[in-house]
């Protein structure tokens, strides 16, 4: 909410630096800042009920100690009429209106509003409309509490009665019926809507519009001054259904203190007899006593929750800046700090007031160790890897439909049971996903249009029933290109860096043409294939697309890690990258075994950097491997390298009939 400083200042004995006020809420109550004589100041919804406002925000400034005191508005009504109005209040719907209160006054002498007034009220975001209405729009910012003004001429009398016995409904509104705004706009209301009405139509939309039928001008004598306390549910949902969001209707949603409504009544009561005369009734028509919250406390509590030591003598102070009154046992609240509802509340205020920064940060050191799921650190080492090959993760739903759900059982084979959804929202996600594969397929479709090569991969759980619904961590991955045969190249040297990454070996076992089974250690861990053409079709894609699944739950129980400490090198290694084109059935762990036979002198690591497979070459690939060479008592020279790299470069040469790039 945004305040004049000036409109501020209008309540302050001493000036104020109000960056520092804006500092100091900041740390302690809202967040705020201060620029060319505007406080902007972030309430929160819990707050808005007293702090909402110019004297709510005074009081705030006056707890954490910004200023020391400050001028409460003076209320004063002079020449009250003490005889009893002819205005009745019949409240029908106590539950949505708790609290509801009426002042009449006689003989107003309506005029437009001064400049002052006009300016104050187009600040805080009202159109000005005239003297009388412009003073209850100041009154709400000053006390934060919405009023509302009824043309008491205008309201129906009762039937078969005086003129002057009116009698105001509040009441729920029935279906089908109209309500008139004051910009002459029809609403229908669909019931249950709270209303304001007379004895045949609806005067106001209660807590959020005033209506046509009592509107309030220049030739308005009699008045009612309507004070009030709505459930704040019924007007969140009635200003959203009819799309009529005012001010008033925020801060009902945000809850109003009936006590704030209370003074800003008298307020405004005396602000109308002052600037336009009239003759005010003594009676508050629907008054009820509000009640102060109380609350049991215990003292001891406050350290042990809160961890810090307070005195008596700083509790009292600190529950005199509160407002707060101790009898006994017994804490008795302020009436407008509705955010105060248990002991924890109250203490967390003396904490706040007390001050955050004096508490000392105490850390308490775990003794037992941090749980890591090894299968996220496995499925995040898995993550890297494939990104470091060129593939980007993709995330999908985890639910597909029918047509789907028969790609998996046969594209796969698959015989288990897919789980169901109960209550799908549609029927595209009737079953949680079997295979990772379809809906990684869909996501080729989109990005076949921007990309000449698609790679993708996924990580995430698939379910199915056995007995019991079952969860697996599966990886999907798909590539997508125009050569079938580029494809399954490509993807088989996928599953060669993944397996050798983890120390194990696989077989491929061929199940069809475009087909295969992943084997480990004899056991199916996941397939390896080529989509056939019918169902790349039917999703509309144009590429050839290839595929992995693999069963992490089962690679992650066959990979075999152990670790070692190797100290840091104190000397500097010298690295040697070598390139070469290589017969495509010879794997790397082949070329690297065969090096190590030959005892290089000072070869410490040999290190895959890079595969390929050229276009145009059958039966070849490129190997890109990195020579480590380090001697740990000295640094290396390149006299000493050269030989090795030549015998190295020789062999490649004569074993495996490479070919250097």
């Amino acid at each position: 909410m945004k305040f004049r400083t000036k409109d501020l200042e209008k309540y302050l004995k001493r000036k104020v630096d109000w960056k520092k006020v804006a500092e100091e809420l900041t740390l302690k109550s809202f967040e705020s800042s201060y620029q060319n004589g505007i406080l902007e100041v972030d309430i929160l919804p819990n707050r808005y009920a007293d702090a909402s406002s110019i004297i709510g925000i005074l009081k705030e400034l006056k707890r954490i100690g910004l200023i020391k005191n400050f001028k409460e508005p003076l209320i004063r009504l002079v020449g009250v009429k003490k005889h009893l109005s002819k205005i009745k209040i019949i409240n029908q719907a106590s539950q949505a209106a708790p609290y509801y209160f009426g002042k009449v006054i006689l003989n107003v002498q309506n005029k437009k509003s001064p400049l002052w007034l006009k300016e104050f009220v187009e600040f805080y975001g009202f159109n000005s409309i005239n003297f009388m209405v412009d003073l209850a729009n100041f009154v709400m910012i000053e006390y934060g509490a919405p009023l509302h003004i009824f043309d008491l001429g205008k309201i129906v009398p009762r039937i078969n009665a005086d003129k002057t016995q009116k009698d105001i409904y509040v009441r729920l509104a029935r279906k089908g019926e109209k309500f008139i705004s004051l910009e002459n706009k029809e609403y229908i209301l669909e019931g249950g809507e709270i209303v304001i009405a007379d004895q045949e139509k609806i005067l106001a939309l209660a807590g959020i519009k005033g209506g046509k039928v009592a509107e309030v001008d220049l030739k308005t004598k009699n008045i009612f001054i309507e004070a009030a306390v709505f459930d704040p549910q019924k007007i969140y949902e009635t200003s959203r259904r009819l799309n009529l969001k005012t001010e008033a209707g925020f801060r009902f949603e945000r809850k109003v203190a009936p006590i704030r409504s209370l003074l800003a009544l008298e307020r405004l009561s005396s602000l109308i007899q002052k600037d336009l005369g009239g003759q005010v009734l003594e009676e508050i028509l629907g008054y009820q006593s509000v009640k102060s919250k109380r609350i049991k406390f215990n003292f001891n509590r406050t350290e042990k929750i809160s961890g810090i030591k307070i005195g008596q003598k700083e509790f009292s102070k600190i529950l005199k800046l509160l407002e707060i009154k101790k009898n006994g046992n017994y804490l008795i609240l302020p009436g407008d700090r509705l955010d105060l509802n248990s002991e924890e509340d109250i203490i967390e205020e003396i904490v706040r007031l007390y001050g955050w920064n004096k508490i000392k940060g105490e850390f308490e050191i775990s003794l037992n160790e941090v749980f890591v799921d090894e299968r996220i650190k496995f499925n995040n080492y898995l993550r890297q890897l494939l990104t470091k090959l060129g593939y980007n993760e993709g995330y999908n739903y985890n639910f597909y439909g029918e047509k789907e759900k028969e790609l998996v059982e046969n594209l796969l084979g698959f015989k288990l049971a897919p789980v169901q959804v109960l209550n799908p929202i549609s029927e595209n996600y009737q079953y949680f996903q079997l295979s990772l594969l379809p809906n990684l397929l869909k996501a080729v479709y989109p990005n076949q249009f921007n990309f000449k090569t698609i790679r993708l991969f996924n990580i995430e759980k698939i379910a199915f029933k056995d007995k019991k619904i079952q969860e697996k961590y599966n990886l999907g991955i798909v590539f997508a290109f125009k050569d079938f045969l580029e494809i399954l190249k490509e993807l088989k040297g996928v599953l060669r860096v993944i397996f050798e990454e983890l120390k194990l070996n696989f077989e491929l076992k061929q199940k069809n043409n475009l087909l295969a089974e992943v084997l480990s250690n004899r056991e199916s861990v996941g397939f390896f294939g080529l989509f056939p053409r019918k169902y790349l079709e039917s999703f509309k894609i144009d590429l050839d697309v290839g595929f992995i699944e693999l069963n992490l739950d089962k690679l992650i129980k066959q990979k075999t890690e152990i670790k070692k400490f190797i100290s840091w090198p104190v000397f500097p290694g010298i690295y040697r990258d070598l390139s070469f084109y290589i017969d495509e059935k010879v794997r790397f762990e082949q070329v690297k075994n065969e090096l190590k036979k030959l005892r290089i002198n000072y070869l410490t690591k040999i290190e895959l950097v890079d595969i390929y497979f050229p276009q145009g070459s059958q039966n070849k690939k490129s190997f890109t491997i990195r020579l480590h060479f380090f001697h740990p008592q000295r640094s290396l020279e390149e006299k000493e390298i050269e030989p090795q790299l030549s015998k190295v470069q020789e062999f490649l040469t004569n074993r495996f009939k490479v070919e250097f790039r």
